[in-house]
């Protein structure tokens, strides 16, 4: 057995333990994909192949920060530009949040609620978060938004081009980078004709600890009311999906400078760099973890990364990675969510086994966080 195998047996026993009913593991290194695979089943019982669309999560918020990325590099937007100059509204209380505020979690205003289980128009919602007073002073209190500054951001990006959000990333990211199968909303055609390879996120336990304060939820049951309506929404925040193969290129095109995305030879260095230092982030139960504009950098993610790694967890969910040094991408999408240890664990033990495989001699230093120091608990 390889070294990858081991990591793909994992998995599959993370399957024979209820961990999930499926998941899908993508791995490049430099440039070459080593894995592409889809492991267990979707809701049917049919096998999960490579070529299913499985919920990104908090992955989605990389679509966000490349657009917004693009903007900055174009010079559309500056990062300290105050969110008010492009959305009206905006409380008094928030005047001095920014767009780097927002894409480093110190906008101030985690506590408005706007996941994708939200029924609410985005205008309405938009105004929802504008309207909202300030929970800190930004740039004060380092708390993870969940949602709502990714819908401001989303609406920046539409406000200053001028085409919808999901019409943007297609154009401007999707196509160039040969994403052919993610997708951010569905109309009704686009939902026909993809329904049998969208696989449903699930709950697959009690929340053991409070995801999302909701101690002892029951599992989703595939079907449910609302899961359907669901592909309709456009949550920039939570809502993008497709296969893992999709995420990784996307992966793959930052770290090798941005390619037809992001141009200027800055952008990238400065995407990953460690904008937020030495807050301790409430969220995720007062640890110190750094933070790039829109991405998880090293000292963030649950497990042993190397110490230039970037990317994004589902946060619960999956992870995408990137690791300059070793030349790595790891894509690990799950169709089942659990609560925040247990999620975290997951992510850590499938991250180790796959630099075990791919890196036993480490190219650069190495940083590692326990599971239960950085589980997402807000």
């Amino acid at each position: 057995m390889s070294r990858l195998d081991r990591a793909v047996e994992l998995v599959r026993q993370q399957v024979a333990d209820g961990r999930q009913r499926g998941a899908q593991l993508y791995i490049s290194l430099k440039g070459d994909t080593l894995l592409d695979v889809g492991i267990g089943t979707t809701p049917t019982g049919a096998p999960l192949t490579p070529h299913h669309l499985l919920p990104w999560l908090g992955c989605t918020r990389l679509l966000g920060t490349v657009a917004v990325l693009q903007l900055w590099e174009r010079g559309r937007l500056e990062l300290d530009d105050p969110v008010n100059r492009y959305v009206p509204n905006w409380d008094g209380t928030k005047q001095t949040c920014t767009i780097r505020h927002l894409l480093t979690h110190l906008g101030g205003f985690p506590s408005v609620e706007t996941s994708e289980g939200d029924e609410t128009d985005p205008r309405l919602l938009l105004d929802r978060i504008a309207l909202a007073e300030a929970d800190a002073p930004p740039g004060t209190r380092a708390v993870y938004h969940r949602s709502a500054a990714w819908r401001v951001l989303a609406a920046v990006v539409g406000g200053i081009d001028g085409r919808a959000f999901p019409r943007y990333l297609r154009e401007e990211i999707w196509d160039r980078v040969g994403m052919e199968a993610t997708y951010l909303g569905l109309d009704d055609a686009d939902r026909d004709r993809l329904e049998e390879w969208m696989v449903p996120l699930e709950r697959v336990g009690p929340t053991r600890d409070g995801w999302r304060g909701r101690a002892g939820v029951p599992p989703l049951q595939v079907g449910a009311p609302g899961a359907r309506a669901a592909l309709h929404r456009v949550d920039p925040d939570l809502g993008a999906r497709g296969p893992a193969h999709d995420l990784g290129r996307l992966l793959e095109t930052i770290m090798g400078g941005g390619g037809a995305i992001l141009r200027e030879r800055g952008t990238v260095p400065a995407m990953i760099a460690a904008h937020r230092v030495g807050l301790r982030d409430a969220a995720f139960g007062g640890a110190r973890l750094p933070w790039g504009l829109g991405v998880m950098v090293a000292g963030g993610f649950a497990g042993t990364v190397g110490h230039r790694a970037f990317g994004h967890d589902g946060l619960p969910g999956g992870r995408a990675l990137c690791d300059p040094d070793e030349g790595l991408v790891l894509v690990f999408l799950p169709s089942g969510v659990s609560g925040p240890d247990d999620d975290a664990e997951r992510l850590a033990s499938v991250t180790d086994a796959v630099y075990d495989a791919v890196a036993p001699r480490p190219s650069a230093p190495w940083l590692t966080n326990a599971p239960e120091d950085v589980a997402l608990r807000g």
